[in-house]
């Protein structure tokens, strides 16, 4: 469901066509196989807003994937650009395990 058509997804990119209150939710899984941190960065207008983290450090040498899940809230104008950008490491999908980025306004009047 695409109300509004904010969300292209092509590019996974997020473009306000109302300001106000949104919220946001991502969901996915840490990279499959390779330990180390997975950081997504929460851009904003083509700047980092904030980082979702998850440091998938347990040592073990079997596969290690973790669940990332982060929900928030931004102001937004009209015309504001929102997207998500893994700076570290990578996620895992497949056809049985997604990886979700949703965007929902709130409210107008703030």
């Amino acid at each position: 469901v695409n109300i509004g058509a904010s969300m292209d997804a092509e590019s996974g990119e997020f473009k306000t066509t109302i300001a106000g209150l949104f919220v946001f939710s991502f969901s996915g899984a840490s990279g499959n196989g390779k330990l180390g941190s997975t950081a997504v960065d929460i851009m904003k207008n083509g700047s980092r807003y904030s980082r979702i983290f998850d440091g998938n450090n347990s040592g073990r040498a079997e596969s290690d994937e973790n669940n990332m899940n982060y929900v928030w809230m931004m102001k937004l104008e009209l015309g504001d650009t929102v997207y998500l950008e893994v700076s570290n490491n990578y996620l895992y999908a497949d056809s049985n395990q997604w990886i979700t980025f949703t965007g929902q306004l709130l409210t107008t009047n703030i």
